[in-house]
């Protein structure tokens, strides 16, 4: 069975959420397990998730239910511009 279909991406509001996100943590906050080591499956997402919402991280939150809404796809090319980002 095929994954469902995922909405776009609107790739410049991500990528700024994104850099809000390292303007505030060098390493990515509570989403470096996934912006910064790659780890991009549900449950390194619902983990980093759990973690915003442990922290009341609002910013952390809202990036990882996009992230989480994402396909595999979508999830690699958001870290891959984000690794690439000259911020």
């Amino acid at each position: 069975m095929k994954n469902p279909k995922r909405a776009p991406v609107d790739w410049p509001a991500m990528m700024a959420l994104c850099h809000e996100l390292y303007l505030q943590s060098c390493v990515g906050g509570n989403l470096h397990i996934a912006l910064d080591d790659g780890n991009l499956g549900d449950d390194d997402l619902q983990f980093c998730l759990d973690l915003c919402l442990k922290e009341g991280d609002g910013l952390g939150e809202e990036i990882a239910r996009k992230m989480l809404a994402m396909s595999p796809y979508q999830r690699k090319k958001l870290y891959v511009k984000v690794d690439r980002a000259d911020w």
